[in-house]
């Protein structure tokens, strides 16, 4: 029985009493349609292309000369073309929702196929971020990957509700009247007279029924090509604001170096003012000490002990070459510090990492309790601090940012090797992977652990 063994099927007439062809029978259904019963109460559509059936055809025209015409009288051609005309309108309808029905299918397959394929993407890109040993450039490909995968899904998902719409569309027309069954065809863009229609499946015949896909593409075109106009104007005009910059700065140079050439002109003759300065006066080479600066001191509330806690300052910064032209003067990752004390002899670090990325909560994870952060002095020491707390990162909307934070526990081995040596880099272990950054602010342990003892 095929898909349609569900519409309620009402026999109006015989067309002949006899059984053809091993007993199979030619009858019309209460939609007007031409089928193929069986003995057993089976049925399916008539197919012309069938030599079966065409056989069977051939039987019932003669029996109906037989019955309604007497034999010295030649068939009327007109009630014979009526006939067949009724018989292709329903043979053509028939191959369309079969085509349709095939398609569907396929469609459907296609679809799972294409799920089935993005989970297994998914599952691989997952791992890969996983690996610590993993490369910014490996990482990326599978995300690529993965994405690439996800729109052929969407693609498959969209082919199938579209066939799935034509043979719901063509069902419902074959529950029409035979007369009102054309028009209906005609509105879907389908002509069931066509004489060139192929009932090979293979051909697209849901091409036919896609005259708004194909006004969209036009549209989408039309876009494209807009977009690339505006793109081209764009770039003139950035073209020609860079030119301005260019020459403004050029202008500024230019007065600069006048004023250079005023000042060196006038330089012999005020040279017996300046006074020489010695090699521990030059702060080029000896640079002031920052100031400290206390930002508490005093009894904690809640534990009762006494604490200390330097002035935050800037510990790290990083943003990407391939970011840099979008944030300009910014940066992606700003993470700033201090060190703290309570009585007892216990210090510990805090940091707060502000990631300018309202995704990062999605790229970064979370700061783990447990997670390392790995700090690597100029000596080659490498010095690992354990987070206390899990954080999972607090998102500001308003400043489209997100903002971690985190403390480690200073052991006096630690505390000792931080507060003698330069810091060269560190190593944050977030929940999706790992990141080093490079440390500019090289005296930023050592300036806040010698403020925490005065």
């Amino acid at each position: 029985m095929t898909r349609h063994s569900y519409h309620i099927l009402c026999i109006v007439f015989f067309i002949c009493s006899g059984s053809f062809l091993f007993g199979q029978t030619i009858e019309k259904n209460s939609t007007g349609n031409t089928i193929i019963t069986y003995p057993d109460g089976s049925w399916r559509y008539f197919d012309e292309n069938r030599i079966e059936d065409q056989q069977l055809m051939q039987a019932y025209l003669n029996k109906i000369d037989a019955v309604d015409t007497p034999k010295t009288t030649e068939p009327t051609p007109l009630d014979v073309d009526e006939d067949s005309s009724s018989a292709s309108t329903n043979i053509s309808l028939n191959r369309l929702i079969s085509n349709a029905l095939e398609k569907e299918q396929k469609a459907l397959n296609d679809y799972y196929s294409a799920k089935e394929l993005t989970l297994t993407v998914l599952s691989n890109y997952k791992k890969i971020r996983k690996n610590k040993n993993s490369s910014d450039a490996v990482i990326n490909r599978a995300k690529l990957d993965y994405e690439i995968t996800k729109g052929k899904e969407k693609k498959a998902k969209r082919d199938w509700e579209l066939a799935t719409k034509t043979s719901k569309d063509l069902e419902k027309i074959a529950l029409m009247p035979v007369d009102q069954q054309s028009k209906a065809l005609k509105k879907l863009g389908l002509d069931n007279t066509n004489p060139s229609y192929s009932a090979n499946p293979s051909t697209d015949d849901l091409a036919l029924v896609e005259p708004k896909i194909k006004a969209k593409n036009k549209k989408t075109k039309v876009k494209k090509q807009r977009k690339k106009k505006v793109k081209k104007s764009k770039n003139k005009v950035a073209k020609v604001k860079k030119q301005k910059k260019q020459n403004v700065k050029k202008q500024k140079e230019s007065i600069t170096k006048q004023k250079k050439k005023k000042v060196n002109s006038n330089f012999g003759k005020e040279v017996d003012s300046y006074k020489q300065i010695s090699r521990q006066e030059n702060v080029m080479l000896n640079p002031p000490t920052p100031e400290c600066i206390i930002a508490f001191e005093g009894v904690e509330e809640f534990s009762g002990k006494k604490r200390k806690d330097v002035a935050p300052s800037l510990f790290f910064t990083y943003t990407s070459e391939k970011l840099r032209p979008f944030f300009q003067e910014k940066d992606l990752i700003k993470c700033t510090g201090h060190v703290s004390s309570l009585s007892g002899g216990i210090k510990f670090l805090s940091i707060e990492i502000t990631v300018a990325d309202e995704r990062a909560q999605t790229n970064y994870g979370s700061l783990e309790k447990n997670s390392l952060l790995s700090i690597k002095l100029i000596d080659g020491t490498t010095i690992q601090l354990i987070n206390k707390k899990t954080n999972q990162g607090t998102l500001n909307r308003f400043e489209k940012n997100v903002v971690y934070t985190a403390q480690y526990i200073l052991s006096s081995d630690q505390e000792k090797a931080l507060k003698s040596t330069e810091i060269d880099r560190v190593r944050v272990v977030w929940s999706t992977g790992f990141e080093e950054y490079e440390v500019f602010e090289t005296d930023f342990m050592m300036h806040q652990l010698e403020c925490l003892t005065k």
